[in-house]
């Protein structure tokens, strides 16, 4: 058995080399985007195959010498090295970046050689250990701060993500686990057991490496994604949040109100295609002054149903469903090539707001993305 999970992880460590080749492809393009990635998968790939062979051919002086110098504790800010540079889409290496591995180098050195505290005379061994575990929190808050605010971030009210942006996720959240449970570990080694357990077992560590490569290895398109900006989208995925709800958002007490409800529970579907419908095919929302009322009117809805519909069965008010109904169609203009011959602020009128400004913070709002940077990504 011992043989077998063995192999493994030199066959962990093979198939991470793999997506290290694999990436090396897209380095002459936007090269920022996975340049620590491919960093942290060789390190990791290779520390892989050395525990694994090393345990196989039973050289066990190696072993402790190999946990001696483990490359993790440099490696620390790579996944959130990564997941900065996937946040700002630059196109160019920043050397700044470099002072992030100063501390983990600095930590590692004193850990082999006792430099400083031969210098101070003091013993420093606790004070590295301390160091160590707060880089792993540390580099760990600072990507999931990133993560939440760009990549994971709540949905919009119109969710205009592609095949990619999913695929990114998915991708991030696997990377993220990863290099979550190895900071764990090694944060968790290095204060109980110093720097002997480094290169144990590590089962857990074998599983979730073994997911990221497999994952990466059988998403061709995600390679895409790095010589992509991230915020590339398809305008065929762009889709708007439906607010309907046949359950009652809130308890209805107004005796009349019950009376309505029980009248027209069983038409709530119809009338809520029918309102959808006929606003998107009749473009009714690009007047500027048209009211609840003016709806009602036009989509021979009683006013009093519609009433009791977006009180009670629509998780947005009129006027926010009215504004997103605006923006989806701004969307779809813009999709249509509406901007090849006319400028946003006339896309603004069109779509029925009074000013480019109100149409900017609605858009921006209902979207996440301000205008022209929707459109530049449409045609990167």
């Amino acid at each position: 058995m011992t043989y077998f999970i063995n192999l493994l992880f030199v066959l962990n460590g093979t198939l991470g080399l793999v997506c290290v080749f694999i990436i090396g492809f897209t380095f002459n393009h936007h090269r920022n985007l996975n340049i620590y990635l491919g960093i942290l998968l060789l390190g990791t790939s290779i520390r892989s195959i050395l525990r694994g062979f090393l345990e196989l051919t039973q050289q066990t002086e190696i072993i402790s010498s190999f946990c001696e110098m483990d490359l993790f504790v440099i490696g620390i800010p790579l996944p959130y090295l990564y997941f900065k540079n996937l946040e700002s889409n630059k196109s160019n290496f920043e050397p700044r970046d470099l002072l992030h591995f100063l501390l983990p180098i600095l930590s590692l050195f004193q850990h082999t050689s006792h430099f400083f505290g031969d210098i101070l005379q003091v013993e420093l061994d606790y004070f590295n250990r301390y160091l160590i575990v707060f880089l792993c929190f540390y580099y760990f808050i600072l990507s999931l701060a990133i993560l939440k605010k760009v990549i994971w971030k709540k949905a919009a009210l119109i969710e205009i993500e592609t095949e990619n942006s999913v695929l990114l996720k998915k991708w991030t959240i696997i990377l993220f686990i990863a290099t979550l449970v190895t900071g764990c570990k090694l944060a968790f080694s290095v204060m109980t057991l110093g720097y002997s357990d480094l290169s144990g077992d590590n089962y857990l560590l074998l599983m979730v490496w073994a997911a990221v490569f497999i994952y990466l290895l059988t998403s061709p398109s995600l390679l895409e994604v790095y010589v992509n900006q991230i915020q590339y989208l398809e305008p065929a995925q762009t889709k708007g949040k439906s607010f309907w709800q046949l359950k009652p958002i809130k308890q209805i007490t107004n005796p009349k109100d019950i009376q309505l409800s029980v009248k027209i529970n069983s038409e709530l579907d119809e009338y809520f295609l029918h309102i959808t419908q006929f606003v998107e095919t009749e473009h009714f929302f690009r007047k500027s002054d048209v009211t609840l009322n003016d709806l009602a009117i036009k989509s021979k809805i009683p006013i009093s149903h519609l009433t009791f519909i977006f009180k009670y069965h629509s998780e947005a008010t009129f006027s926010d469903y009215r504004k997103v109904a605006r923006i989806q169609d701004a969307v779809d203009l813009i999709q249509m090539g509406y901007l090849k011959t006319n400028s946003l602020d006339s896309l603004s009128k069109e779509v029925g707001f009074y000013t480019y400004n109100s149409f900017y913070t609605a858009f921006k709002e209902v979207t996440g993305n301000a205008p022209q940077k929707y459109v530049t990504a449409l045609t990167t």
